[in-house]
């Protein structure tokens, strides 16, 4: 307040617009709507780890042994395998499509690796099992982007066609016995209590901020969108593919 004229002091911001005295421009307390638009926003990206706590709550309260060293590693252990294949989908829901044929390539890539480590060793077995998910990969992907086919039919088809070939494969009899020591290893041994397949999948947090993160979220949605969630990471980085 002016005390010579009595009239309410005002303020200039850079951008020319005037405010009167007290709290600056643009600093409002939210509104209803608005409130509601930030709650959903944050469900959107913690609801998942908000719901992981309430069950984890629910079930210590109702099972003592639930938060004991043997069942957390028997847990830990028995989805070890679903959380590294679920990082390979997270990529392409990131990049803005999906895939059907996931479950299918995983399985054959275990029975492939398996059947070939009984001859071939445990590098053998390694080598066929990421070559056959390569190949995959690649048919995949030429199919939906240079075809032009829905994502979802061409995955849809390549997991059919998976599941045929894993009923052809060995007559469908499951591999078991004479599969090499480091090879068991591998999939069922660990550090302490924590299997191995969780330690390769614990590169989520480097992917949540690595500038790989940022080229991939451009893909699948806008580049200057990537770029200011990654700012550290230099333009040519975070630039969409034409």
């Amino acid at each position: 307040m002016n005390a010579s004229t009595g009239a309410p002091l005002t303020t200039t911001t850079s951008g020319g617009k005037q405010g009167t005295g007290g709290a600056p421009p643009g600093t409002a307390p939210p509104t209803g709507p608005a409130r509601g638009r930030e709650l959903l926003l944050l469900l959107s990206r913690y609801g998942t780890l908000v719901g992981l706590v309430l069950m984890l709550a629910v079930f210590s309260w109702t099972a003592d042994s639930f938060l004991s060293g043997s069942n957390v590693a028997n847990v830990l252990k028995a989805s070890a395998a679903m959380g590294v294949v679920s990082i390979g989908l997270t990529i392409v829901l990131v990049l803005g499509d999906f895939d059907l044929s996931i479950g299918y390539t995983a399985t054959a890539a275990g029975m492939l690796a398996a059947g070939t480590a009984q001859t071939y060793g445990m590098a053998g077995g390694t080598a066929a099992a990421l070559g056959f998910g390569l190949a995959v990969g690649v048919v995949n992907g030429l199919v939906v982007t240079r075809l032009g086919v829905s994502a979802f039919i061409t995955t849809l088809g390549v997991g059919q066609i998976i599941a045929g070939w894993l009923l052809a494969y060995r007559d469908g009899v499951q591999v078991s016995g004479d599969l090499p020591p480091d090879f068991t290893t591998l999939g069922r041994g660990g550090v302490g209590p924590v299997p191995y397949l969780v330690i390769l999948g614990s590169w989520w947090p480097w992917r949540r901020t690595s500038c790989w993160s940022a080229r991939w979220s451009a893909a699948g949605c806008t580049p200057s969108a990537a770029t200011r969630s990654r700012p550290g990471c230099p333009a040519s980085t975070t630039s969409a593919p034409g």
